[in-house]
């Protein structure tokens, strides 16, 4: 099959557009929940602000889980918890990398882990407005060793 050089020029400059297109329109932030818990996260836009609510708390501990946890650039993730949480586990259990390049915010003094067995990209414009720890892992599974 011959494709003539016009052809080749316009396939050019609609890759092109489209590119430019994708890349000035920012994206909301992709995080989507796969209810796989007893008590599932519920999740809220507002503006460029995602609020990520409810989720299964036991003790001081709220797990969220989620099939998708990627953060764009100029986007906020406010994780809305309770201040008497101490520890906010967040993981990942579909295929993609969690790709972080906006901002994390949560209450009170909880520290955050995100586990992503897929893989973590932080981003240079990521930043964390959080009272406790920020523990991100490709693990694919965290235990507790109770006595």
């Amino acid at each position: 099959m011959k494709v003539n050089s016009y052809n080749l020029f316009l396939r050019s400059k609609v890759i092109i557009f489209v590119y430019i297109i994708l890349n000035n329109f920012p994206c909301n932030s992709q995080i989507v929940p796969d209810n796989t818990l007893p008590e599932n996260t519920s999740i809220k836009l507002n503006n460029n602000t995602l609020f990520i609510e409810n989720g299964t708390k036991v003790g001081g501990n709220l797990f969220h889980s989620f099939k998708e946890f990627s953060i764009p650039t100029g986007s906020i993730t406010y994780f809305n918890n309770s201040l008497d949480i101490q520890n906010i586990i967040t993981r990942v259990t579909g295929k993609s990398i969690s790709n972080i390049d906006g901002l994390i915010r949560t209450n009170g003094t909880a520290s955050l882990f995100l586990i992503n067995p897929n893989g973590i990209i932080v981003g240079t414009n990521a930043k964390l407005d959080i009272g406790g720890s920020f523990i991100g892992s490709t693990s694919s599974y965290i235990t507790a060793n109770c006595r």
